[in-house]
């Protein structure tokens, strides 16, 4: 057999291999230069008679490397701290997350990345999953690296900043077809708001807004009837603060 390798679904195809023995059950090839596409595709030919016998799923392709160095520990809220990276790239775009990376924010559009550093205005919040990541310029789907978790302000200092506020103790049903209830339990008085976001962390719904919970456990009831079948995330928020739970619409 050989394999032939596509960057855009199967339209075109180039050779990736020589003849390879099928019972050896692997081969080694070089994903061509310069590609960068989220359809890739390589399939697998009989030697013989040109026929494909198998092809992959499509798989992501990105051309060239950002390295973030790794932040320090601890930024204050409000001051600027310059970010560095290494990188053999021309530009990208650079952005934030206060949630450990459930969802993000443009820091800022189109790096020059040759540059090797951004002073960032680090925004204000109190968080312990703070996180920078450097992706394709308007494509957040194509990650080059992101940092591990760091802090911003204090939020050991207030208790709900460290998640002690609230916490969320049940999803049912999950899956579900229409209507959900989540179970937030709170330790002290405090207003909460809850939202459903898709895969790539975007808000697809706002079910509560600012809603004032007292102390306890509390039953908040959602209907998804409008949205599509998916993963999606269920975003329970107060203050500076959120939680996620997965949560699969299937009918």
């Amino acid at each position: 057999v050989r394999f032939e390798f596509s960057s855009n679904d199967g339209s075109s195809w180039i050779s990736v291999s020589s003849s390879v023995d099928a019972n050896t059950g692997q081969v080694s090839w070089v994903v061509p230069a310069g590609v960068t596409t989220k359809t890739a595709v390589v399939r697998m030919l009989d030697i013989q008679t040109g026929d494909e016998m198998a092809r992959s799923g499509n798989f992501k392709v990105l051309t060239g490397n950002v390295d973030i160095l790794d932040p320090m520990s601890k930024f204050m809220p409000g001051t600027i701290e310059r970010v560095r990276w290494t990188t053999d790239i021309t530009n990208f775009d650079l952005q934030y997350s206060l949630n450990g990376g459930v969802t993000w924010m443009d820091a800022a559009k189109g790096v020059q990345a040759a540059k090797g550093w951004f002073d960032w205005t680090v925004p204000m919040a109190n968080t312990l999953e703070a996180k920078l990541r450097a992706i394709l310029v308007n494509d957040a789907d194509m990650e080059y690296d992101r940092t591990i978790n760091f802090t911003i302000g204090n939020p050991t200092s207030v208790g709900q900043a460290k998640g002690e506020g609230f916490t969320i103790t049940e999803v049912t049903p999950n899956p579900l077809m229409k209507n959900g209830i989540v179970k937030v339990m709170n330790s002290v008085p405090q207003s909460v708001s809850v939202s459903l976001m898709n895969s790539i962390g975007q808000t697809v719904e706002i079910f509560h807004n600012e809603m004032m919970l007292g102390i306890g456990e509390h039953s908040i009831s959602f209907d998804v009837r409008s949205l599509p079948n998916g993963t999606y995330y269920l975003r329970v928020a107060s203050g500076d603060v959120s939680k996620t739970q997965t949560l699969v619409i299937q009918r």
